[in-house]
This record gives C-alpha cells, structure tokens and sequence, in this order.
C-alpha cells in the first residue's frame, strides 16, 4: 500500500516488488485519532513506513503524528482509505479511532512461541495475568502434577489457562527417570529398546487422549554423554544411538497425532551441535522431521558463553529444523542462580531472536523476575 501511494504521487507506473518476509509489529500502541490527514502527511507516512521496513524488515507499531502515536492498525487503516477513495489519491482522509476501539485490538502472534517450564509444586501459584503480560503462551507443566494434585486439577489447570490464551503441555522425562538413565537400545539383542519405549508410549497415548493438554514435551530424549554415550552403541547391523532416539520420537509422533492431530510434540536438546549426534544420539535434521517444536537448551551461564553464542546456535538449529519451530530455551537466572534483571533478560532474549528463533521458552517460573518478552522480537 505504501510503495502504491508512492507511485500514484509521483506518477510511476512500474511493478511493485512485495518484500517476503516482513515480520508482524511486537508491541502495537497508540492514541486516539481524530483529525482529517492530509496528502503530504500520508505520503511522508508512507516514505516512512517503507524506509522502516526497509532497515528493519518488520513493520513499525506506530507511527508519530506531531506527538501523538497512530498505531499500527491504524495506520493501516488510514493507507487503505487513501487507496479506497478513487484512483486519485485523495486530498485528505478522515480518521476517527479511538485507542481502545476493537480495530486496535491485537492478538500478538509472537506470544504463540514463548513458554515457560513449570515444576509441579508451583502449579497452585501461577499468576496466568503476569504470564499472559510477559508475554507468554505456553506452559510446560511437570507430569508430577498429576500425581501431587490429580488430573481433575490438572485438567482445570489447563482449562484456566486457556480463558488467558495460554496452551498447556505435558513435560515428562523419557530416558532418565528419578537419577536413572536407560539405554534406548537393548544392548543383548542390538536392537532397539522396544520394551523400554512402550512403557513410555502409554504415557504419550494416555496425555494425547485429554483434548484439553495442548501438547507434549520429552526431556531427556537422548543419552547422558557421559555415563552413556550414544557413539559407544553404533552396531554394524545399522542400529545406532541416534537412530535409537529418533526412532523413539518417530513412534511416539505416530501415536499422538492418531490420537489428536493437533497436538503439539517439543523437545528439549542439547546446545551442542558438533556432539549432540555423538553423546546424545540427537540428530536434529532427523528429529525435526517429527517434532512440532524444536527447544535447544541454551543456556549460556551453565555453558559459560555469551549472547553471541546465543544468536550463533539458535541459526544453527533455525538451518536444520525443517518445518519444525524453533523455540529457544533460555536460563532466567545467571551466576549464583540469581533471577536476571529484565535488561539483561531481554538482552539474552534478543540474541536468541537474532538468530531467528520463532520462540523463547524460559528455565524457569519462580526464578523469573516477570519482564515482557514481547520486547525481544
């Protein structure tokens, strides 16, 4: 719309090439509007709406009009009345929006990827409001919390959630459970762990039945990388440690999505591309096949690195994650296992999203000094 008002007033008449890609406005605010806005307003408006698309390839969330915010959905409302009025552009438009009409309502896509890890013993003191205005749409609760409050609370947990537009997801632990890791092959038969891995897929069959959980998440779906690496497994018959895991998740995708084809299937990998197939028998491009949602733990105060390590290995999973999204898993907490000030929060956040992470996904409520992620994209 903007590139059009720019050729209608100079009177070009070339094609207009659509720029792919652009992403959404983050955080959309503005006043009221109400004032006739003229051709030379509009048409700067629109100089600069495309020069911010330009150098940032998303649009802005408002732009100034002598002090006041028109906001994003006003604005692009304002550029379709200009288009709408004749096939000359207008001399004026008339715009009479107020700040908190239904048009400048906005469901944040970007919430869609954001999510935290919840344990289960603070499922009773979660605040759905403050999740919701940090910014996040998804919770991971601990499959412990079945067992502490039962699955009615559980399901009514899940349902509370919703009214705020928050997803909830089973989190449980497939090959270590309680300190205990298990290999995902049988090491008698080289074969896989098929007795092992039918034990956990009537969990992923009984949690993939309750149309109220939104998804499913695997933790510990690899080996150890010490106690048990997956390279010591590799046997000539072609079964592997890698193909062992992925197998797991290949059957575990198989029944869920029987089940309810919905349902969202994530998991939690290890940051470390050039060991990941190795030591954990996690090999991504396989994995995303059939995962809905990739989670690299990237946590850089457990890994000693930095915000540029954060960006470089959030692109790394982004080039082999297939169709699957890529939700950065990030610490809430540096050194001493101190809650990070929101600066520093969104600081971490952004090099994740520079890397092109599709979410952020936080390590953990309670420990997480309530900042609004929105801010990262």
């Amino acid at each position: 719309m903007v590139k059009t008002i720019q050729n209608k007033r100079n009177n070009n008449f070339s094609d207009i090439a659509l720029k792919k890609d652009v992403k959404y406005p983050n955080l959309p605010t503005g006043e009221n509007i109400k004032k006739n806005i003229y051709l030379k307003d509009y048409y700067n408006y629109s100089l600069k709406t495309s020069k911010y698309i330009d150098t940032y390839n998303k649009l802005p969330n408002y732009l100034s009009d002598n002090g006041k915010k028109i906001q994003y959905q006003t604005y692009v409302f304002m550029f379709t009345k200009v288009l709408s009025s004749s096939n000359k552009l207008p001399n004026h438009v008339y715009l009479n929006v107020k700040k908190d009409s239904k048009l400048n309502k906005y469901a944040n896509p970007y919430i869609k990827g954001n999510g935290l890890w919840l344990w289960s013993q603070y499922m009773t003191s979660v605040n759905f409001k403050k999740l919701k205005d940090g910014g996040i749409g998804n919770i991971f609760l601990l499959e412990s919390a079945i067992s502490r409050y039962g699955l009615g609370k559980v399901v009514s947990f899940a349902n509370t959630a919703h009214k705020y537009g928050i997803k909830l997801h089973i989190w449980f632990c497939t090959f270590k459970i309680n300190n205990k890791w298990t290999n995902p092959i049988n090491t008698k038969t080289k074969s896989y762990n098929y007795a092992y891995f039918n034990k956990i897929l009537k969990r992923v069959d009984k949690y993939s039945k309750i149309k109220v959980f939104d998804g499913i998440h695997f933790d510990y779906v690899r080996y150890s990388g010490v106690s048990l690496k997956a390279s010591d497994y590799n046997y000539s018959n072609g079964v592997t440690g890698d193909k062992a895991v992925t197998k797991f998740v290949e059957m575990a995708k198989k029944i869920a999505k029987k089940n309810n084809k919905n349902i969202i299937l994530s998991a939690a990998l290890m940051p470390e591309p050039n060991r990941s197939i190795r030591l954990y028998g996690q090999n991504t491009e396989e994995l995303a096949k059939h995962l809905d949602v990739l989670i690299p733990m990237l946590y850089k105060t457990a890994f000693g690195k930095d915000n540029k390590w954060v960006t470089k290995i959030t692109k790394w999973y982004k080039d082999r994650s297939n169709s699957a999204k890529v939700w950065v898993g990030l610490e809430v907490y540096g050194k001493g296992v101190k809650s990070l000030p929101p600066q520093k929060m969104i600081s971490y956040a952004k090099a994740a999203t520079k890397g092109g992470a599709d979410g952020l996904t936080l390590f953990r409520w309670k420990l997480w000094r309530i900042t609004n992620l929105l801010k990262a994209y």
